[in-house]
């Protein structure tokens, strides 16, 4: 089995005067780390589901919550900046919608429990949220909350209009406030 890499212990730092890249550099060294914790990550996200029987309502009001706090607890974080938050909400709002589209028209259609059908498919949101923001440097925690959020409870385009509007709310609060916020761990 594959050993899972250890923190490296650097603080994080914002992306001010960072070489904006659309890849993470460590790509290569990386890679197999990056798929193993997101397929790691997504079992252990289906197995909670089917355990908990975890249909939660308010799931996508939870994450955005989580976003929030990470703005004003931590502003100093590659997660609280804009492309941490905007590109990170985006890619778990295309995991979520694209997995979403799977339990009505996708081949486990039907197959499976709608139960069974709706946490295996959250737990793939999940999964492929984590994958695709570790891929493109983008990693926001909160957007696995909203590619889960799209498969287990109803969505609208008013909900999609929603969470962009407030990551992009957070992203210019964070912005406007400047210098003023700090780390408050």
């Amino acid at each position: 089995m594959a050993e899972l890499p250890s923190a490296d212990g650097g603080a994080e730092g914002d992306d001010t005067g960072a070489a904006i890249t659309l890849i993470d550099p460590k790509l290569r060294e990386n890679f197999r780390y990056y798929l193993l914790q997101s397929i790691i990550a997504a079992g252990i996200c289906c197995v909670m589901l089917i355990s908990l029987d975890v249909v939660i309502p308010g799931a996508l009001v939870a994450s955005l919550g989580a976003s929030v706090f990470i703005v004003f607890a931590a502003p100093n974080t590659r997660s609280a900046g804009p492309r941490g938050l905007l590109g990170g909400q985006l890619i778990g709002t295309t995991a979520g919608l694209s997995c979403s589209l799977l339990i009505s028209v996708g081949p486990l259609a039907g197959m499976l429990s709608p139960r069974i059908e709706t946490a295996v498919i959250g737990a793939a949101a999940v999964g492929l949220a984590i994958f695709l923001m570790v891929l493109v440097d983008m990693e926001h925690p909160p957007a696995a909350g909203t590619a889960l959020s799209l498969v287990v409870d109803e969505w609208s385009l008013g909900t999609i209009a929603f969470i962009a509007c407030a990551a992009l709310f957070l992203s210019l609060a964070r912005w406007a406030l400047g210098g003023r916020l700090r780390d408050l761990y």
